[in-house]
């Protein structure tokens, strides 16, 4: 699982883009991919 996105949210970005993936590539960057993302409370 990507830091900082649920299971589930991860699963609903995958169908949205299941949908593309023979049309296009995708890139994934940032710091959820890099494994630093940080909650912050504001």
């Amino acid at each position: 699982m990507l830091k900082g996105i649920s299971t589930k949210e991860q699963s609903i970005i995958k169908n949205i883009l299941d949908k593309y993936k023979s049309n296009y590539s995708f890139f994934y960057y940032g710091s959820r991919v890099k494994g630093f993302f940080e909650k912050h409370l504001i």
